[in-house]
């Protein structure tokens, strides 16, 4: 029985293409991140703002830092995708609407490094 060739492979939860671009893992993380911020808006009136931070932290940003030093060579578009989740996720826990300026709330409130500052502080930390 012959074994056929995939186009894409998961590993560790890494989702690999065949081209090693990461395109795929990116398009699958922010769908997985917007059905949660959609689940967390649902039920955000009923929750205080320390929960909400918690419930975003837990959900939405504990998977942008898990191997994201992989996403170092990552196209800007990339990247940019996922700065806008964390932007909506912003705007979540503050009740902000789409157009709003979230860079203050992200910086000042939220202690939240941009997408690049991440990957960039990760990966000084793992060297480190």
């Amino acid at each position: 029985m012959p074994v056929e060739p995939s186009c894409l492979v998961r590993n560790l939860g890494v989702s690999l293409d065949e081209e090693l671009t990461l395109t795929t893992h990116v398009i699958l993380l922010v769908g997985r991140c917007y059905g949660q911020l959609r689940r967390i808006r649902s039920c955000r009136r009923a929750l205080t703002r320390s929960a909400a931070v918690m419930m975003v932290n837990s959900f939405i940003v504990s998977r942008f830092d898990y191997c994201n030093s992989l996403l170092t060579a990552c196209s800007q578009q990339q990247l940019d995708k996922l700065q806008r989740i964390l932007n909506c996720a912003a705007r979540v826990i503050y009740g902000g609407r789409r157009g709003d300026h979230v860079t203050t709330l992200l910086r000042d409130n939220l202690h939240w490094l941009r997408i690049r500052e991440r990957i960039t502080f990760k990966l000084c930390l793992l060297v480190y």
